[in-house]
């Protein structure tokens, strides 16, 4: 039997992550959801095959958090996609070293398309 992927998905709105997390459950993935990014930086064991990253998470801005993932050692092989409604997003996540990104609002057949395209093959580095 292959191994369900672990997605981390991380926003601060909890509707979008309630959706979010039902629709990759539904298609058999293995959710951690995150409305505060506190776990991407825990030193535990949590090692996500993915993480859905939104670029606004509270106070804290999700392409800053991509660019130190893809610095760090220990997170730079997890594919991160970011996602936002903000028009330049495509920029920001290349600035950011993202593998993908999804503009809001965004279809279930795309989000499912951009997570099917990122596993399980590991992310760039950055």
């Amino acid at each position: 039997m292959d191994k369900k992927h672990t997605i981390l998905v991380v926003d601060d709105d909890i509707s979008t992550l309630q959706v979010i997390s039902l629709i990759l459950d539904h298609a058999g993935y293995i959710i951690i959801s995150d409305p505060l990014a506190e776990l991407i930086f825990l030193e535990s064991g949590i090692n996500p095959d993915l993480i859905l990253l939104d670029n606004q998470v509270g106070e804290k801005c999700g392409s800053i958090i991509c660019h130190e993932l893809k610095r760090n050692e220990r997170t730079k092989h997890i594919p991160i996609i970011l996602f936002s409604g903000i028009d330049n997003l495509e920029e920001l996540a290349l600035k950011a070293c993202a593998d993908d990104y999804i503009a809001k609002p965004f279809t279930m057949e795309a989000l499912l398309e951009k997570v099917g395209s990122m596993l399980p093959e590991k992310a760039i580095a950055c």
